[in-house]
């Protein structure tokens, strides 16, 4: 008896237990990393911002990662192409994630200008470039695709190629030489403290979402760290960029439209007048612009006013509203309006987040001065302006490029 009990016993276990493991082994989240190219985007007709949307209603992710640091998510404008696939989210019931990261409290890339200049530096880079020129990935790669950087200024190759096997030999083999000359610092902006940061962050986010499959949009330097890490999980099935292809085609929606030609990140920001106040950084206060007024395109102007009639719309008018009010009514050469503007603005200085919108108020409320020959409420603007940039922090250099010689000579347009 005891045999055939052993013997039921044991074909009772060989049927059950595979079946109980099954049920308790979790299913593998499938991932999908994809490499990016920035502001790249705008000029390669092979990886338009628009081949994000096509890529997200291609692969049908349930979670998004995008490299965005969580201190600047939903509050601050950042790389155009991540707020696209979180507007897509938005639209579509996605969630999206903030994995950026960068941990060092300097400004590293002033950092990495300033070693450039060095001895120390001058000696590493000729090592470098003597394991640049022995590696035969770089040198297979060069081989077939040109320079880096003539592959960049190009625009000839896609999201296939910044995605592909080949590009990705190269990003790793490059980091690797550079990491073992410099190490991990300023040279490659702490790429491995960063990477590995980035990392728990997209752990963290699928993990708070349960997700089965998440899509995670880096900048394409980044990628093969994550395909190489992700890889080597039980947990993950990393899914190759060629599988999905070819893309789907979309219709552009009217979300998408609005972000790439008017900056208006609908869906994006929670609160409307922090989405119009990121919508006139680009616009307005892009590189120059705010010291060099040539600088600043008409269709901005025009585009910014056609902005302003919405905001105008808003019940509630935040210091940041009255602020662009104040810098586009300087623009449009209605000085004083402006200076109405300010009246609105003088006891809500507080509001305004961070020295350059306090530091400028009284920079551009003095151009106003000016132009209506007040100089002494001008030189006053100045003054004070000049006291709260050194107060903030602001080197010589920087106030001398704000401030140039205006409490001496009036402002010119």
């Amino acid at each position: 008896m005891s045999v055939k009990r052993n013997f039921v016993l044991t074909f009772f276990l060989s049927l059950i237990v595979p079946f109980v493991f099954a049920q308790k082994t979790p299913q593998a989240t499938e991932v999908l990393v994809v490499g990016t190219i920035h502001g790249m985007h705008a000029k390669n007709p092979h990886y338009s911002y628009h081949d994000i949307v096509r890529i997200l209603a291609t692969y049908n992710p349930d979670a998004i990662c995008v490299e965005i640091p969580p201190s600047y998510f939903q509050k601050k404008s950042y790389l155009q192409e991540m707020t696209l696939a979180c507007i897509y989210g938005a639209e579509h019931g996605i969630p999206s994630y903030p994995i950026d990261h960068w941990g060092v409290n300097y400004n590293v890339r002033a950092a990495r200008k300033e070693y450039m200049q060095t001895e120390d530096y001058k000696m590493k880079k000729r090592v470098e470039d003597s394991l640049l020129q022995h590696s035969s990935i770089i040198q297979r790669f060069e081989e077939k695709y040109g320079s880096l950087d003539s592959l960049w200024s190009s625009n000839s190759v896609g999201y296939e190629f910044f995605n592909g096997k080949d590009y990705n030999d190269y990003t790793r083999e490059a980091y690797r030489i550079e990491i073992d000359v410099y190490g991990d610092g300023v040279m490659n902006l702490h790429s491995e403290v960063r990477n590995a940061k980035m990392l728990s962050l997209i752990d963290s986010a699928i993990a708070l979402q349960h997700a089965k499959r998440v899509i995670v949009f880096t900048g394409a330097e980044h990628k093969y760290y994550f395909d190489d890490a992700l890889a080597k999980r039980d947990s993950v099935k990393l899914v190759p960029f060629n599988e999905i292809l070819p893309l789907v085609e979309v219709t552009p929606s009217s979300n998408e439209t609005d972000y790439l030609e008017k900056w208006l990140a609908r869906g994006y920001y929670q609160d409307a007048n922090v989405m119009y106040t990121n919508a006139f950084v680009p616009l307005l206060h892009g590189p120059e612009m705010d010291t060099k007024l040539q600088s600043i395109p008409e269709n901005n102007v025009a585009l910014a006013t056609e902005l302003m009639r919405e905001w105008d719309t808003l019940s509630h008018k935040t210091a940041n509203y009255y602020f662009e009010r104040l810098w586009l009514n300087f623009l449009q050469a209605k000085y004083k309006d402006a200076i109405e503007d300010s009246k609105h603005l003088y006891t809500r200085l507080n509001e305004l987040d961070g020295w350059f919108y306090r530091v400028f108020y009284w920079r551009n409320l003095g151009f106003c001065y000016d132009m209506l020959a007040m100089r002494d409420d001008a030189v006053q603007c100045y003054t004070k302006g000049e006291a709260l940039a050194k107060e903030s922090g602001c080197n010589a250099e920087l106030v001398n490029l704000i401030f140039s010689d205006y409490k001496d000579k009036p402002f010119q347009r």
